[in-house]
C-alpha cells in the first residue's frame, strides 16, 4: 500500500524557505535603512515555511491512518469479489463454447435458409410467369367477347341501317314521283313540305342507330329490340301521314293503299320477325359465351373473387348513394322539443314538397312567439320572400299557429326569416292587495306638483309596452285637475 502525499504542500514549504533564505542573504548584504524590511520578510516566510511543514506532516498522518482503516474495510469484499470474478470467467468461457456451438449451428441453418430462399424465389417465378400466361388468357377471351359484342353491335346497325335506307329512298321516289304527276297538283305544296321533311327525319333515324354501337351491360339486345322498334313505328307513322296526304280523291284511295301494303312487304320488316331474329341472333350469342365460359372453368375461382370484389364496390356505391340522398334532404331540428323547433320542422317537410330547401339555421325563442332563420344556400335559384309567404296561411293551418307565418330575408345575416306567433302574450295582473299595500305609499297630488316644481326633470321607466305613455298622461292629466283645469286627453 502506498503512503498519501502532499506534493502542494511541500512545494509551498520549499517557495516558503527559499524566500526566507533570500531574506536572510538580503539583511546582510542591505544598508541600513532595509535591513528591517529584509528581516520581516526572512521572518515571516521562515514562519510559513514551518507551519506548512508542520501541517503537511500531520496531514499526510492522518491521511495514511483513515487510508489503512478504509484499506483494511475493502480487503475482504475486495478478496471475495476476485472469487466470484474468477468464478463468471469460468462460466464465461462456457458460454463461450456454447457460443462458437451456436454459431456453427447458424451457419449451419443459414446455408438452409438460404437454399430455401432460392427454392422460394425459383417458386415465385413459376408463379409469376403462370399469373401472366392466366392474365393473357383472361385477357384474350375478354378481347374476344368484346369483339364478338362489338361486331354483333355493328352488324346489327348495319342491317337496319339498310333497311331504313331503302324504305326512305323508296318513299322518296314515290314522293317524287308524286309530286311529277298532274293528278297531285292540288296538293303539290303539301307534298313537297313532305318530301323536304323526309331528309331531317332520316337524319334523326340514322343518329338512332348510331346508339345501337354505343350500347353497354347485359340489356343489349332488349334496347335494340327498343331502337328499332321505335324506328319502325316512326316510319309506319309517316307512311300513314303520306297515305293521309293522297287520300283525297276516293278514286286513288284503293291502288294507293295496295302500293302501300306492296311496299311494306318488300321493304318493312314486322316487329315480331324482327324481335325473332334478334333473339336467335342473342341465343347465338349467349351460345358463343357460354362456350367461353366452358373454355375459362378453371379460372372460377378468380373470376368468382372478382366478382365478389365487384359487388363490395357496388355495395359501397348503394350505401354513399343513400348518405349522398340522406345529405340532399333539408337540415332540421333534432330533437324538436319545443313548440318553435316542432313548427320549424313542418315549414321544412312542407317546402321540400315544393322543391324549396330549408336548412335550420337558428331560433330567438320568447314563449309566445318566436323568429326562425334558414340557410337557402343550397337553392339552384333565388328564393325570395314573397314566393314563400304565398303558403302563409296553408302552413298556418298546419303549424296550429295563431296567424300566418310571415317570411322575410335578413340581409344581415344573409338567411330566410319566419316570424310565429304561437300563443297570445300573457297580461300581468296586480292583486288587489298589492294595489291596497301600495296605495298606503302614495302621497297626495300637493305632494307631486310641489315635486314638479322644483325638480329639474322628471322621467319615467318600464320595459316597453308596460303602459308608460297612459300612466305619464294620466298623471299630468290629474295634476291639470288638481289646479282647477280640465284636461283633453
Amino acid at each position: 500500500m502506498e503512503r498519501v502525499v502532499f506534493s502542494s504542500s511541500k512545494l509551498v514549504t520549499i517557495a516558503a524557505g527559499l524566500l526566507c533564505a533570500g531574506g536572510l542573504i538580503s539583511y546582510f548584504r542591505a544598508d541600513e535603512t532595509a535591513k528591517p524590511l529584509a528581516l520581516n520578510i526572512a521572518l515571516t516566510c521562515g514562519a510559513i515555511a514551518l507551519t506548512t511543514q508542520l501541517l503537511t506532516t500531520n496531514h499526510e498522518q492522518l491521511a495514511n491512518e483513515q487510508l489503512t482503516e478504509v484499506v483494511e474495510k475493502l480487503s475482504k469484499p475486495l478478496k471475495q469479489l476476485e472469487a466470484d470474478s474468477k468464478q463468471k470467467d469460468s462460466v464465461i468461457a462456457e458460454l463461450r463454447r456454447i457460443h462458437r456451438e451456436n454459431e456453427v449451428q447458424l451457419e449451419k441453418t443459414s446455408t438452409e435458409l438460404g437454399v430455401a430462399k432460392d427454392a422460394i424465389a425459383l417458386l415465385k417465378i413459376q408463379i409469376a410467369s403462370k399469373t401472366k400466361e392466366l392474365e393473357a388468357k383472361l385477357s384474350e377471351r375478354d378481347t374476344r367477347v368484346d369483339d364478338f359484342l362489338a361486331k354483333f353491335k355493328q352488324q346489327l346497325a348495319e342491317d337496319i341501317s339498310d333497311r331504313v335506307h331503302r324504305v326512305y329512298n323508296q318513299l322518296a321516289e314515290t314522293v317524287k314521283s308524286k309530286i311529277g304527276s298532274d293528278d297531285y297538283q292540288i296538293i303539290h305544296k303539301q307534298l313537297q313540305n313532305f318530301s323536304d321533311n323526309l331528309d331531317d327525319l332520316y337524319q334523326s333515324h340514322s343518329d338512332l342507330l348510331l346508339e345501337i354501337t354505343d350500347l353497354e351491360g347485359e340489356d343489349i339486345t332488349r334496347l335494340s329490340i327498343n331502337i328499332y322498334s321505335q324506328i319502325c313505328d316512326e316510319i309506319s307513322a309517316l307512311r300513314v301521314r303520306f297515305r293521309n296526304l293522297l287520300n283525297i280523291r276516293e278514286r286513288m284511295e284503293l291502288n294507293n293503299a295496295f302500293e302501300i301494303l306492296g311496299n311494306v312487304s318488300q321493304t318493312h320488316t314486322p316487329i315480331t320477325k324482327a324481335q325473332q331474329l334478334i333473339r336467335e341472333q342473342s341465343n347465338y350469342q349467349r351460345q358463343q359465351l357460354e362456350s367461353i365460359y366452358g373454355k375459362s372453368v378453371e379460372n372460377d375461382q378468380a373470376l368468382e373473387e372478382l366478382k365478389s370484389q365487384v359487388q363490395d364496390l357496388l355495395n359501397q356505391i348503394e350505401a354513399k348513394n343513400l348518405l349522398i340522398a340522406e345529405l340532399k334532404k333539408p337540415l332540421k331540428w333534432t330533437p324538436a322539443t319545443r313548440d318553435d323547433l316542432r313548427v320549424g320542422n313542418v315549414i321544412i317537410t312542407y317546402f321540400e314538397s315544393l322543391g324549396i330547401i330549408l336548412d335550420r339555421a337558428s331560433s330567438d325563442y320568447q314563449k309566445w312567439d318566436a323568429i326562425l332563420s334558414f340557410h337557402i344556400d343550397r337553392n339552384s335559384r333565388v328564393i325570395l320572400p314573397k314566393e314563400l309567404n304565398e303558403h302563409s296561411e296553408k302552413l298556418q293551418q298546419l303549424a296550429h299557429t295563431l296567424s300566418p307565418i310571415n317570411f322575410k330575408w335578413d340581409a344581415e345575416t344573409g338567411m330566410m326569416t319566419a316570424y310565429l306567433l304561437l300563443s297570445k302574450k300573457p297580461q300581468k295582473t296586480v292583486d288587489d292587495e298589492v294595489i291596497s299595500d301600495v296605495l298606503q305609499f302614495i302621497k297626495p297630488p300637493e305632494s307631486l306638483i310641489e315635486f314638479v316644481k322644483n325638480a329639474y326633470h322628471v322621467g319615467m321607466w318600464a320595459e316597453t309596452g308596460s303602459g308608460k305613455s297612459t300612466a305619464i298622461s294620466n298623471v299630468i292629466g290629474g295634476m291639470i285637475q288638481e289646479l282647477g283645469g280640465a284636461p283633453t286627453i
